[in-house]
This record gives C-alpha cells, sequence and structure tokens, in this order.
C-alpha cells in the first residue's frame, strides 16, 4: 500500500472514531438528564399531600 493511501485510511479512522465518541458521550450526557428528571419528578410527587 502506498504511504498516501495509510495516511488517508488513518485518518478516515481517527474521524470516524472521533465522532463515535462524541455520540456515545452525548447520549450518555441524554441518558443521566433523564435520570436527573425523573428522580425529580418522583421527588415531587412524594413532597404532594396525599387526599
Amino acid at each position: 500500500m502506498q504511504p498516501v493511501k495509510i495516511a488517508a485510511a488513518v485518518a478516515l479512522c481517527a474521524i470516524l472514531f472521533w465522532l463515535g465518541l462524541r455520540l456515545t458521550r452525548r447520549a450518555v450526557d441524554l441518558g443521566i438528564a433523564a435520570g436527573r428528571d425523573e428522580a425529580r419528578r418522583r421527588e415531587a410527587e412524594s413532597e404532594q399531600p396525599k387526599e
């Protein structure tokens, strides 16, 4: 393989890896935010007086 093709393949893999990390981080952040919202909702429900 020529060095130019190797460099292009490495660059492409690095870009795909970086995009995968960003997507994973975003998914984790969304999951954490959803969990916090659910905890707040449950806390608000438990603080309401029961009739």
